[in-house]
């Protein structure tokens, strides 16, 4: 499988929105920040990644 990256944006956590919660399949944005703290605690102002992608 081959992927195109259409879009990369960073962002606050703060400004996630329920579009971006529903594409990651997650149930709410606290699910969201649950996965994506890996490497620590996620805050409102902590810097995530947002990227549009699609097969090619």
């Amino acid at each position: 499988m081959v992927i195109e990256v259409d879009s990369l944006e960073v962002l606050p956590f703060s400004a996630v929105t329920d579009e971006d919660v529903a594409a990651s399949g997650e149930a709410d944005p606290e699910a969201l920040r649950d996965r994506a703290a890996h490497a620590g605690p996620i805050r409102e102002d902590t810097l995530v990644h947002r990227v549009e992608f699609h097969v090619v």
